[in-house]
């Protein structure tokens, strides 16, 4: 007897061992580790200009789609 006709004829096993995964899903689902989102009012960006003939990179945040904090744009 090969693994696929033993839930041929107990459809009734089969039943309970899916319901059984479904549970098991479920419950691993919620178990999973979310991180909180960032607090803060906007997302950090790297900003990079020219300056005195070097590139420099700056950390800054972006607010309402404009960046903040740099001193060149």
């Amino acid at each position: 007897m090969n693994i696929t006709e033993l839930f041929i004829r107990r459809p009734i096993t089969t039943t309970l061992i899916m319901m059984s995964f479904l549970l098991f899903g479920i419950a691993g689902y919620q178990l999973l580790p979310v991180s909180d989102l960032p607090t803060g009012s906007g997302y950090l960006c790297l900003c990079g200009y020219y300056h005195a003939g070097r590139y420099r990179k700056e950390k800054c945040y972006y607010e309402d789609r404009f960046c903040v904090g740099c001193s060149k744009e």
